[in-house]
């Protein structure tokens, strides 16, 4: 997966699963990792995207860093993205795709770890986030023209022209 095909934004929250996977001694970056780097580099969208869905962050934060704390620690060795996140990127991409967006965002990654069948997927079932509100809140969220979403369409044609 190319990350220069990821937004800005995207890019940050990767980088920040990595980071918590190693401040945990944590080889294999998890799904659980990228949410938990999507919620912390982009809470501006999650906050809007799960308010609307009803859905209470700080559960979701609290149940993911429960999970993170079950996964192995390893010393030594390079991180590397497991076959979940390697999934999850793969449908973040094919989501971006069918909207039409030229680069992955922070949306498409909740869209692609909501689309495995991971454990942070069902975290996030669990707390009631489905695929169809979720659509619909990202849908609501840029047709609102939100500021974060105006800066990534114009860095986008930016980039494209």
């Amino acid at each position: 997966m190319n990350l220069n095909n990821f937004t800005l934004k995207a890019q940050e929250s990767v980088q920040q699963a990595f980071d918590i996977a190693g401040a945990k001694g944590q080889q294999a970056v998890e799904c659980a990792h990228i949410l938990k780097g999507v919620i912390s580099q982009a809470e501006s969208i999650t906050g809007f995207i799960f308010g609307k869905m009803g859905v209470n962050t700080a559960t979701i934060e609290k149940e993911i860093d429960n999970l993170i704390d079950t996964f192995p620690k390893v010393s030594g060795g390079d991180a590397y993205i497991s076959s979940s996140v390697s999934e999850a990127f793969r449908k973040a991409s094919d989501h971006a795709s069918k909207m039409k967006d030229k680069f992955v965002s922070s949306e498409h990654l909740l869209m692609g770890i909501l689309d495995t069948n991971d454990k942070a997927s069902q975290i996030l079932r669990d707390n009631g986030v489905t695929m169809k509100e979720l659509r619909a809140a990202i849908a609501e969220r840029r047709v609102r023209g939100d500021p974060d979403f105006r800066g990534y369409f114009q860095l986008t044609q930016q980039v494209c022209n």
